[in-house]
């Protein structure tokens, strides 16, 4: 289960209870979300509006375009639409208990009288050009909400594009620039405060902006100050503007990404280093008593993945909690839980792709390559310029080694828009399985150069380099792949690969530590730790049975640790333990067909058995 700070319970809603109720919500957040070019949760808000089928129960989402001779039923199905909402404002139009739209409240904020001035309209029409400082100069005149949170809006984006600018100067389109900060903040952090009417220098007054007295914080502005106080590293004070906003107005996911972006990452001080701590044994020097001790296999309870800080637990009691709260599951790798609460969703919202999306991550996540590829694929079927996830598709075919499906994938994408992220990492895939590994890197890099911060790209960059034997690089990209998500349990993998293959079993020891920590479920890093355990410089026998007895029992696959546990428990005498192990990897081998009983595993476990019962 994802912890929150503070107790609280799951939410068990959808609230409001009826369909028709979360439409409307969803119309009214479309809106005011596109009007505050909060266009990334708008489109969320959208795609949920869909995922309702309350206008499409009776055409399939996948149909082609319709014909000419189509038009008129396809009127009459937006007719029956728009009079399902007519029929439901009416409704409460009689009931005026149930909801009033005209009034402030949860989710549906008033209606700002600056939404149709001449100088919000040209600085709506700047800000979609990101013209961002343009749009902020154009508002400095009008002090309504709606304006204001627009001008600062478009300040802070103004500053991240500066501070891209600053650490490609500095380094290069992929250099760290980790010096290089967005020289808006301290700014936006005082207009806010005054706006919100928080912080040291507000500490006794209420809110107010504009002369005006304001009864209650607008959750916009609420949701920019949780931004930038996370920019500066409050994470704390942070989620509790965010968790604010999302009370006052739920539907912005713009807020809940902020949150579980925080709680994943845990900010900027409490992120795992991707270096071995001070005093970590290396591989020219003994180590000490206390730090043998430290090298043993993750305890159960250590090695359980999770935020590394927890939610608030004041967060609303709404429908878009259960989405946050699979997304952040999914972040952690906690998929049963996440398929849990997406399954719960998708009896609401049977049409959403965000929700079908989820599935499908978290079926990939597993290692249930069949069925998220089947997913994955009904996806583009339904939506066939969808780009999201369309680099994990790519990863299942990689690894399933479909050369011709993982071919039409990457010419496809191609077509659609060849210069995103997600498009480059398929590409990067393709030349890779191709075995053209510095054209592969090529694309990787073409990747960052469009998002510095593609988690994929620095991942898979790092296995072409360890490809070509280039492990310096190697272990450069899954650094900076874990400076994005120190969650990741590929990258840290791949640097206890990269410190294996350059002999440093400790510090590779460092890095399946963490991996096994992040993915305690998987055999593989099991297996990892065992093998690091044995190594001459290391030693640790009892550490590595103990590492192979937990990959045997979370089903290894390959079945690599019921083999070695038995040679470990030969070479120590118990040949009892050693038996049982062997008959079972012969019994595997004998499942696997006459070729398996011809590999160097077969032949050294009959050896044993020949020598044990004779």
């Amino acid at each position: 289960m994802v912890p929150e700070r503070g107790g609280g319970g799951e939410a068990s809603v959808p609230s409001p209870a009826t369909p028709a109720d979360i439409a409307l919500e969803l119309t009214q957040a479309v809106h005011d979300l596109t009007a505050r070019g909060l266009f990334s949760a708008a489109q969320w808000a959208a795609e949920q509006l869909v995922g309702l089928e309350l206008h499409t129960s009776s055409t399939s989402t996948s149909a082609p375009p319709p014909l000419p001779h189509q038009h008129q039923q396809q009127h009459h199905q937006h007719s029956n639409w728009q009079q399902q909402q007519h029929e439901h404002q009416h409704q409460h139009q009689q009931h005026p208990s149930h909801t009033e739209p005209q009034q402030p409240g949860p989710g549906r904020p008033a209606a700002d009288p600056d939404e149709g001035h001449p100088l919000y309209l040209l600085a709506r029409a700047h800000f979609i050009a990101k013209e961002y400082r343009r749009c902020a100069h154009a508002l400095l005149g009008l002090r309504g909400r709606l304006p204001t949170f627009l001008r600062l809006h478009a300040t802070y984006l103004a500053g991240e594009k500066r501070r891209e600018e600053e650490r490609v100067e500095k380094g290069g389109p992929l250099g760290p620039g980790a010096d290089s900060s967005n020289p808006e903040l301290e700014g936006l952090t005082a207009a806010l405060e005054a706006e919100l009417g928080v912080g040291p220098s507000n500490a006794g007054g209420g809110g107010g902006g504009g002369g005006g007295v304001v009864r209650q914080p607008d959750p916009f502005l609420m949701y920019m100050y949780g931004v930038v106080l996370a920019a500066r590293g409050r994470s704390g004070e942070a989620l509790d503007a965010l968790a604010a906003s999302l009370r006052a107005y739920p539907c912005n996911w713009s807020a809940w990404a902020a949150v579980q972006s925080i709680c994943t990452r845990g900010g900027a001080t409490s992120s795992p280093s991707s270096s071995p701590p001070a005093g970590w044994p290396s591989s020219t020097s003994a180590p000490s008593a206390a730090a043998v001790a430290s090298l043993g296999p993750p305890s159960a309870a250590a090695a359980a993945a999770g935020p590394a800080l927890s939610p608030p637990a004041d967060l609303p009691m709404h429908w878009t909690r259960d989405f946050f709260l699979a997304a952040l599951s999914l972040g952690c790798h906690q998929n049963q839980e996440a398929l849990s609460r997406l399954q719960g969703l998708a009896q609401l919202f049977r049409g959403s792709l965000t929700v079908e999306a989820g599935v499908a991550q978290a079926q990939y996540n597993l290692q249930n390559f069949n069925e998220a590829q089947a997913l994955y694929e009904d996806l583009l079927a339904r939506d066939p310029y969808r780009i999201e996830g369309t680099d994990t598709l790519s990863n299942i075919l990689f690894v399933k080694e479909a050369a011709a499906p993982l071919s039409v994938l990457a010419h496809r994408l191609a077509a659609t828009d060849k210069y995103r992220p997600e498009t480059c990492c398929v590409l990067g895939n393709y030349y890779a399985q191709q075995g053209a590994h510095e054209k592969a890197v090529e694309y990787f890099r073409r990747a960052l150069r469009l998002d510095p911060r593609c988690l994929a790209a620095w991942t898979l960059m790092g296995h072409e380099f360890m490809e070509i034997k280039n492990t310096p690089a190697a272990i450069d990209a899954y650094r900076r792949a874990i400076d994005v998500c120190p969650q990741d349990f590929r990258a840290w993998y791949g640097l206890g690969q990269a410190y294996e293959l350059l002999k440093m079993p400790f510090y590779a020891l460092y890095y399946y530590r963490r991996a096994a920590q992040l993915r305690p479920a998987d055999a593989r890093m099991w297996c990892a730790l065992a093998q690091c355990y044995v190594h001459e410089q290391v030693g640790l026998v009892d550490a590595a049975i103990r590492a192979y007895q937990r990959a045997v029992a979370h089903n290894d696959p390959d079945g690599i640790a019921v083999h070695k546990l038995a040679k470990l428990y030969e070479s120590r005498g118990e040949l009892d333990a050693a038996e049982r192990l062997f008959r079972h990897s012969l019994q595997r081998l004998e499942d696997q067909g006459p070729g398996a009983l011809q590999s160097q595993d077969a032949v050294e476990a009959l050896c044993f058995m020949a020598a044990r019962c004779k």
